[in-house]
């Protein structure tokens, strides 16, 4: 699955350079990439805070651990 949305982002940025490179407009090559990081971080943010506490904190499989010690 990682490999797979590399390949996509690869091919989808190759192809935003491609067109926009063509179109004579280099300052948009640069705009967009920002953009389009910028709406990445913005998702992944959103993404994060629908997950569980336990999933967040890096707490996966510690409640058991340290429900068994005590």
């Amino acid at each position: 699955m990682h490999n797979t949305g590399r390949f996509t982002g690869l091919a989808t940025g190759y192809a935003w350079v491609a067109v926009v490179y063509s179109a004579g407009s280099p300052a948009l090559v640069h705009t967009g990439t920002a953009v389009a990081a910028a709406a990445t971080l913005v998702l992944a943010a959103a993404a994060r805070a629908r997950l569980p506490q336990s999933v967040t904190s890096g707490g996966v499989g510690r409640a058991s651990s340290e429900s068994a010690s005590t």
